[in-house]
């Protein structure tokens, strides 16, 4: 299509980025670039032509004894949750189907030894880039799998995950937030910064070792700030829905390559012809490098209690 003056008409277009075959979505001064000869992943999220924050490794592998290697790639992908690596990391090095239309694309996979098709449904829209998750069960038996939405951004930033403070019950009687953790993780790692209304993870350069924690995603939205960028992605937590790894369907990890902040949708059994969706909302913003988070969180108009 071609674009107005305004900027407002959806523009896509195959480009090559990063030695990857990719189609570049663009509106309004936001652009997306997804992969279509691998994945798929979106590798690159700008606005007004600035830099993206999603970390390439195109180096980077999985590698797990009886199991093809499974290549990272870069930037944000779909997996199926739980983490099972039999089902988890199975290589997705094929060609993309891809399906556009006047407000976006689509963007599927297909898994022949799980039945499951993976797809992104991308648009651009007036409040940012919507990227809907979504799982399909195209196999002959049921399958239980909740959507994994996993960003992957580079290091030199820090994570911003929210605490709501809203009591569950009139009187505040009961425990209303959890910190989830892997056994990997280290309450001593100094990247870890405890606060009561946000948790902070840094991912500094050079720091060796892993560390995960996980939360609920309420008040739904998660932040990583890298400079003076701050990329922000919503996704809504369902109260009574069935969440995997105790409850977190808000995560972070970071090593030594990468960071990833991750929303995760409910765990659900999909019968055969079934499917599950998880939506996500990015947008980019420009942020004082030193300011304080609580303060920015305030100025953007992010929301610092949970909607239970």
């Amino acid at each position: 299509m071609q674009d107005d003056a305004a900027g407002r008409h959806l523009v896509i277009e195959e480009i090559s980025h990063a030695g990857y075959r990719c189609l570049r979505l663009a509106r309004g001064g936001l652009a997306v670039t997804v992969t279509v000869d691998v994945g798929p992943r979106v590798i690159a999220f700008t606005s007004d032509g600035g830099p993206s924050p999603f970390a390439l490794t195109p180096d980077l592998t999985i590698d797990r004894p009886g199991l093809a290697t499974f290549r990272m790639h870069g930037g944000h992908r779909l997996w199926c949750a739980p983490e099972v690596p039999e089902m988890t990391y199975l290589p997705d090095d094929r060609p993309v189907e891809v399906r556009s239309g006047p407000e976006g694309a689509t963007f599927g996979s297909f898994e022949p030894r799980t039945g499951i098709r993976k797809e992104l449904r991308i648009s651009i829209g007036d409040a940012g880039v919507v990227v809907d998750h979504v799982l399909r069960n195209q196999g002959a038996s049921p399958v239980r799998h909740a959507p994994w939405a996993i960003t992957m951004l580079t290091l030199g930033g820090e994570a911003w995950i929210p605490q709501s403070q809203d009591p569950l019950d009139p009187g505040g009687f009961q425990g209303n937030r959890s910190i989830v953790l892997w056994p990997y993780s280290l309450l001593t790692d100094e990247r870890l910064v405890v606060g009561d209304r946000l948790l902070r993870v840094r991912a500094p350069e050079g720091v060796p070792g892993r560390f995960k924690l996980g939360t609920q995603a309420n008040p739904g939205w998660l932040a990583y700030r890298l400079g003076a960028q701050l990329f922000v992605k919503r996704a809504r937590h369902l109260p009574g829905s069935e969440y995997v790894d105790l409850g977190a369907s808000a995560q972070c990890y970071v090593g030594d390559r990468f960071i990833e902040v991750e929303t995760l949708g409910p765990i659900v059994t999909l019968q055969p012809g079934g499917s599950t969706e998880h939506r996500e909302t990015w947008s980019l913003h420009t942020v004082g490098a030193d300011a304080d988070p609580e303060a920015t969180i305030a100025g953007l108009g992010l929301p610092a209690q949970g909607r239970n």
